[in-house]
């Protein structure tokens, strides 16, 4: 045990005096050292190498010996560029090769630089800065660096002949040079990341980490790439190739084996992977890719890749259905990459299933600057699979599926900055299988079915039928000239024959649902007319309808619908007991509100239905519980309503022409109150009938006006007239006659006038408010010569209206069938 310690002791006494002794000879030693590698190192170097200071770290390199170039500026080819500048960079040396004077680099390290890689216009390099060594120049014929680490190395890359530019980062790089006679030669690990470029076929790869291993060789003329391997992310890629410095041309084979779909996902910008982030794939990818040709200022390489899956899945998170791919093969060539016109990719086939429905789709892109498409898809889309696509916001699941059989020839058409489609040569099929689905705000689209064919820019609509919400439809019809919302430089609008039956339609729900749609924008970004987008004509036969309080049945129209407008060339329709004809249009205004103008016939409409079913038109004078009758009338209007269909009611205009038959009017207290006066008929004015009246009614400035009218009823012939605000204001005269000429021999009211039949009458006025109103005598159309007599009436009259007891004194004028007064107008 004493021994061993003693050996111990010696052996450790001896490692700290050989230590101690080398580093005391590197110290006496240190200038030499420095001037044999500056020596060494500017013998290999063209351009002058600038060092602000220059020292040995014992420990960088240990046990070999590191000399530290502190503060270095490595000149270019090019005047005024440099081609690298670090904080340190640090040359790690073999000791016992510096014994012998001879300079052998162990490990170079280069700490927090910049590197510039610069091409002129000419085709030179600013990185050709080595002197070629030969067997006579040197014991070796060489210079030797046994490894290279880089860590934080911004890389500026600038090619002018290709015009292409790079900047990309360095993370971390190991890897050895050698310099031989014959060049360069390179053995590469790194970890890089692209900050920007200028090529687009590249831009995908900015923000991504990539780890490359690569062997290559350089000389002036050539750079050989050995099999090297690079990852992106998750994805892995092979390649080789050379490029030949002198005449900018290269020729890169690059293959991706074994990846799967992730991987490849891994790969794309961040928008694809937002997008592709629902999705998950299982099963493998292969891939290659060539890249040849020669880069000049007008001209890049080509590049040639083949594509191939074989049973892969690819799954959705929200739907949690499965894409399955048989079998998919494409192939991609483009013959200069500066030049998109010249691309081709060829989608052999794609087999491929969503549950028990199978897809099939072939086709062919022409010239990637102005695409021209070939295809053909033929089979059942599932709609619960297409919707969670689209990230459709669904209420209920999705059902049902769309059989297609389609054939394309289409060319993507461009005009100013927008893009279309040239629909001349599509022939295709679509057969709606019991498609349902509800999305939020729209109403449920259900039990979808029929079949559509379109033909170059026309369809044809066979027996489409579903429900909306409530409603159900039948559809048939023929649509032309469908390229114009797909094609810019088409400016003929779509044109429509359409006739649609239907058992039942709840225009409550789908005016709620039109009057939630966004602010017309049909006409954003494009050119053309608003007004010329479309123009649709329908015909309506419906067998039962409802919109608030209408009920109708037996609806049969005529319509034209336009962008803003839809005009009702006839419509028929029973509803209210009666039947009903309208023809009109109904309009959007630039600031969202509606117009509607309309000429509109009844016949033996029932009043009370009538009053009731447009809320007693928003009075509560003359309401549907005091009327009876049938209603012929002709109407002229025209109606203001708001975004929200709010109706406008100051803006209304209406000239009617109106005929009453089998009239009664109930319990309508202005008239019960005449029953003092009329002999006290009250049961019959409180159940008063009338025969057929004819009217005349103008609706404007917020007011009705009704022409003077004679109604024939079971009390008495009664001539009415005046006018009702629709702000309850009323103002209505009466004249009211008597049986026969009796008069009052000593003329205590004056002199009565007669009409021109000899007709004498009681004159009364109506008027105040809806809530306050007051029955009085017309003394202004009585006339001057018996206002005296007819106060005390008055009197009496006011009394009755206002509920006060009526006291019969011996003055008192108490009327006789027989006893009339006469109303001029």
């Amino acid at each position: 045990m004493k021994l061993f310690k003693r050996i111990f002791y010696y052996l450790t006494v001896l490692v700290l005096a050989i230590l101690f002794g080398g580093a005391l000879g590197i110290y006496i030693y240190k200038d030499d050292i420095i001037d044999l590698l500056k020596d060494e190192v500017n013998k290999s170097l063209k351009t002058e190498l600038e060092v602000e200071k220059i020292d040995i770290d014992f420990f960088k390199g240990f046990p070999n010996l590191a000399v530290a170039f502190k503060g270095v500026r490595f000149h270019s080819a090019f005047s005024n560029e440099m081609l690298l500048t670090g904080d340190r960079v640090f040359f790690v040396l073999n000791i016992w090769d510096l014994l012998e004077k001879d300079i052998v680099i162990q490990r170079l390290e280069i700490d927090n630089g910049e590197l510039i890689l610069h091409t002129d216009k000419k085709g030179k390099h600013n990185y050709d800065v080595f002197v070629k060594s030969d067997s006579a120049s040197t014991a070796s014929g060489s210079l030797d660096i046994h490894s290279v680490k880089l860590s934080n190395v911004a890389v500026i890359y600038k090619d002018e002949v290709g015009a292409l530019a790079m900047d990309f980062n360095i993370n971390t790089l190991s890897g050895s040079a050698q310099f031989e006679n014959k060049g360069i030669e390179f053995v590469v690990h790194s970890i890089f990341s692209i900050n920007d470029t200028n090529t687009g076929s590249i831009k995908w790869a900015i923000g991504q980490n990539l780890i490359l291993t690569t062997k290559v060789i350089y000389n002036d003329q050539l750079l050989s790439i050995s099999p090297s391997e690079l990852e992106i992310n998750k994805a892995h890629f092979n390649f080789n190739g050379d490029v030949n410095l002198e005449n900018s041309t290269l020729r890169i084979e690059l293959s991706g084996k074994q990846n799967n779909f992730s991987s490849l996902v891994s790969v794309l910008p961040e928008n694809f992977k937002k997008k592709l982030a629902p999705f998950n794939g299982k099963g493998l990818i292969d891939f290659t890719a060539g890249f040849k040709g020669t880069i000049t200022e007008t001209s890049w390489p080509g590049i040639t890749a083949t594509m191939h899956l074989k049973d892969f899945e690819i799954n959705h998170e929200k739907l949690k259905e499965v894409l399955y791919l048989k079998d998919v093969e494409g192939n991609l060539s483009i013959k200069d990459l500066k030049k998109p016109e010249t691309g081709k990719f060829t989608l052999e086939h794609i087999d491929a299933r969503v549950k028990d429905k199978e897809i099939m789709i072939n086709g062919v892109v022409h010239n990637f600057s102005n695409p021209s498409i070939q295809g053909e898809i033929a089979g059942d889309f599932d709609v619960p699979w297409m919707l969670s696509l689209t990230n459709a916001d669904l209420t209920m699941p999705a059902e049902g599926y769309i059989h297609i059989n389609a054939t394309i020839k289409s060319q993507v058409l461009k005009k100013d900055n927008s893009e279309g489609l040239d629909l001349q040569n599509v022939d295709a099929t679509f057969n709606f299988n019991d498609v349902s689905f509800s999305l939020v705000d729209f109403p449920t689209v259900s039990h979808l079915k029929g079949e559509v064919q379109w033909k170059n820019e026309n369809t044809s609509l066979y027996d489409i039928s579903g429900s909306l919400g409530e409603s159900n439809f039948i559809l048939n019809g023929h649509v032309e000239h469908l390229g114009y919302f797909v094609d810019p430089l088409k400016n003929e609008g779509v044109t429509a024959t359409l006739n649609m039956q239907s058992s039942f339609i709840n225009l409550d729900e789908i005016v709620d649902f039109l009057t939630r749609l966004p602010a017309d924008s049909i006409a954003d970004g494009s050119s053309k007319p608003t007004a010329d987008l479309f123009e649709f004509n329908v015909g309506l036969s419906v067998d039962s309808i409802n919109f608030k309080r209408f009920k109708g049945a037996n609806l049969h129209a005529t319509l034209q619908v336009e962008p803003k407008r839809i005009l009702i060339e006839r419509a028929t329709s029973s509803g209210m007991g009666g039947k009903m004809a309208i023809s009109g249009s109904i309009s959007k205004q630039f600031n969202g509100d509606f117009y509607i103008v309309a000429n509109a016939q009844t016949k033996t409409v029932e009043l009370d239905s009538l009053f009731y079913v447009f809320d007693n038109f928003q009075q509560d004078f003359i309401t549907d519980k005091y009327l009876k009758g049938q209603l012929n009338s002709s109407i002229y209007t025209y109606m203001y309503f708001d975004e929200n269909w709010r109706f406008r009611r100051n803006l209304l205009y209406a000239e009617a022409l109106l005929q009453i038959k089998k009239g009664e009017l109930n319990n309508f207290e202005p008239m019960m109150a005449l029953a003092p006066y009329l002999n006290n008929q009250e049961e019959k004015l409180s159940k008063l009938k009338f025969s057929d009246l004819n009217s005349h009614i103008d609706i404007a400035n917020d007011t009705v006006y009704l022409s003077d009218m004679y109604i024939g009823s079971n009390v008495r012939n009664i001539k009415i007239g005046g006018y009702h605000t629709l702000n309850q204001h009323i103002d209505y005269r009466l004249s009211v006659p008597v049986i026969n000429d009796k008069r009052d021999k000593d003329q205590e009211f004056g002199e009565v006038k007669t009409d021109k039949e000899g007709r004498l009458y009681w004159p009364f006025r109506i008027r105040g408010t809806t809530e306050d109103y007051k029955v009085t005598y017309d003394l202004g159309k009585a006339g001057s010569n018996i206002v005296k007599g007819v106060k005390r009436e008055i009197t009496e009259l006011g009394n009755t209206l206002i509920g006060k007891k009526k006291e019969v004194k011996k003055d008192t004028l108490l009327l006789d069938d027989d006893e009339y007064f006469d109303w001029d107008n």
